[in-house]
């Protein structure tokens, strides 16, 4: 790009890292560097505000190599192919409902089909009956006892299949014969695969289970490495080399939607895994990976978010170098009551799912070029960053005795780091759009939505979404939402953005918000009792700049704590037991337990009904 005297750029002082860091800490005014702009995740690793090729592993910009060599973090092949394979998930009660939805999907280019646990497959003749007029599909099996039935089924019809994997997984329960019989049908399914279908894989290592407790990436990781280096302990044998039998595992990971971090996640895998085989004295091979999107991510609420949660997780996972991809329907978690608020079609999240897919590939074309994300000084580092913590946990895993013997350890761990992700999501960090952050009110949940959230417990949004069934409650019984009243007193510029942020709190919690004219000093109460009596609202919180809330409270807050619970926008600091003795019961600010104070808020209503009102 040129200006009138030559390349814009030359005019451009070029800095040093040093002297970017110097003028940025000038700016700062005394504020600490890392506390403003370096970010802490919960993966135990920082990200910076700025990377530079200083930043890269030794070895410069070519540290990672190159698609399709080892360690092959930049992909498993060395020139653009046809991307990957789309997925769908097939885990219906009924084998003819699976049936008529595969042959749908068919219609629509499905390419990879993930048979479920709840698929009811007793043996090759409902293999044949489901997979009928499909025999080139790629098939992933959840139970190797449906994967012998696949092959059997294979092999009876002379069906090539492409590729795909028979759900053989390091678990055991029980030890002794138990392990003694596993560790045989392990064997017996590679030595099937080897034997008659090479491009089928007879191991699954999966890390969903841990991804949906609420496990860290490098958590997953180090699970992923765990599991696949107690399965070359277990299978190798006279028979099979380590070379043989790593070449018969699937990685299977889930995908969240933090998008560079969840790249990073799979960049990361790979590293990991020719690690491993390079100290085990295998060949360095590429690592098969079939990505799910997050069952971890989904909202109950709002359910067309997540049409953008899962095309940004196919994203993830399709330029971090996924083999395969599986998009969940966007109303999956509805069940068979469908998206309430509009009429679609029956398997309309399942076309939508496979759609998102055709676009990223055909119309993004992701597919087509070699790593996409090669190159960044950001993912390239944050990608190490992961493996060294991860490779740290695996090390911890190995001293406690394998990944067998560390496994309810793995669970605990996993259960706490979901602690910190709930506690983390009750404080809106981080925020999620539709649920905890600018809900739609005028929308509310299926009548199923109740009992699906007894259900299962593992999606932070469930916080927000007890909070929403709560409000609806209220306005089936008294045919409106609960509704706070926001205070606005004092300076605009003190008023205004707490109104703002107070409206969009509350929201989170199912609330509708009315606000009063404006109110200045001297103030006068009546205004204020005025205004609740006619918004009828069951709530009160105070809007002002933190400098004029000592009058604000003292006059406006006193009168209306006698009619109903007040609250304050903005944090009380070390005013906050006087407040509190003047009868302000709550406080809303940025970091706050969003979850206790709207479920306080939500809980006064009972006590304070609009009937009871004076």
């Amino acid at each position: 790009m040129k200006g009138e005297d030559g390349p814009l750029l030359a005019a451009v002082e070029p800095l040093s890292p040093k002297a970017w860091r110097q003028r940025v800490e000038k700016d700062l005014a005394g504020r600490s560097f890392d506390k403003a702009l370096v970010t802490s995740l919960r993966e135990g690793v920082t990200v910076d505000p700025l990377y530079t090729e200083a930043d890269l592993a030794d070895g410069g910009p070519d540290a990672s190599g190159y698609p399709g060599l080892a360690p092959f973090v930049r992909g498993t092949c060395p020139v653009p192919g046809d991307g990957w394979l789309l997925g769908q998930e097939y885990n219906q009660s009924s084998l003819e409902n699976a049936r008529e939805a595969l042959i749908t999907d068919l219609r629509r280019g499905v390419e990879l089909a993930w048979l479920g646990p709840n698929l009811p497959l007793q043996g090759p003749d409902d293999i044949v009956t489901l997979l009928e007029g499909a025999e080139r599909l790629a098939v992933i099996c959840d139970d190797p006892r449906v994967g012998f039935a696949l092959l059997a089924a294979a092999e009876k019809r002379n069906w090539a299949l492409i590729e795909g994997g028979c759900g053989w997984q390091p678990f055991f329960g029980g030890g002794g014969a138990d392990d003694e019989h596993a560790v045989t049908m392990g064997r017996e399914l590679i030595g099937h695969c080897r034997e008659r279908f090479p491009n089928m894989r007879a191991v699954t290592v999966s890390t969903i289970v841990h991804h949906t407790v609420g496990a860290t990436v490098t958590e997953e990781l180090a699970v992923a490495i765990g599991a696949a280096v107690e399965v070359l302990r277990l299978l190798t044998s006279e028979e099979f080399s380590v070379d043989d039998v790593a070449d018969q595992i699937l990685f299977r990971f889930a995908v969240a939607d933090d998008v560079f971090l969840e790249m990073a996640k799979l960049r990361a895998a790979r590293l990991l895994w020719s690690k491993v085989l390079r100290a085990a004295g295998a060949k360095a091979k590429p690592m098969a990976i079939h990505a799910r999107t997050s069952p971890r991510t989904r909202t109950l609420r709002d359910p067309w978010t997540n049409l953008l949660r899962g095309s940004a997780e196919c994203f993830a996972a399709a330029v971090g170098g996924a083999r395969s991809i599986t998009n969940l329907p966007f109303d999956e978690l509805l069940g068979e009551t469908g998206v309430p608020e509009r009429q679609v079609e029956p398997g309309t999240g399942r076309r939508w799912a496979l759609g998102a897919q055709h676009v990223l590939r055909e119309e993004a074309h992701l597919g087509r070029v070699a790593d996409p994300a090669g190159g960044s000084y950001y993912l390239e580092s944050l990608t190490e960053d992961l493996a060294r913590r991860a490779w740290t946990i695996f090390q911890e895993i190995e001293k406690r005795g394998g990944y067998r013997a560390a496994e309810t350890w793995l669970l605990d761990q996993a259960a706490a780091s979901g602690r910190e992700l709930f506690n983390a999501t009750a404080k809106r960090r981080p925020m999620i759009v539709g649920t905890s952050a600018f809900p739609d009110l005028t929308k509310t949940a299926p009548d199923a939505a109740a009992e699906r959230m007894e259900e299962e417990c593992c999606r932070p949004s469930a916080l927000f979404e007890q909070l929403h069934l709560a409000s609806e409650l209220w306005l089936k019984e008294t045919g409106r939402r609960p509704t706070a009243l926001l205070v606005r007193a004092g300076s605009p510029a003190g008023y205004r953005p707490r109104a703002a942020f107070a409206a969009d709190f509350l929201a989170a919690g199912g609330f509708e918000t009315v606000e009063t004219e404006p109110l200045v000093a001297p103030f006068q109460v009546s205004e204020a009792l005025s205004a609740l009596t006619d918004s009828n609202a069951d709530i009160a919180v105070l809007c002002g700049a933190d400098e004029e809330y000592p009058e604000i409270v003292q006059e406006i807050g006193a009168a209306l704590t006698q009619r109903c619970m007040v609250a304050l926008a903005g944090r009380p600091g070390d005013k906050e037991d006087a407040y509190r003795a003047v009868g302000i019961e709550t406080f809303m600010y940025l970091g706050a337990d969003a979850v206790a104070v709207l479920s306080s808020l939500l809980g006064s209503l009972g006590e304070k009904s609009p009937e009871n009102k004076a």
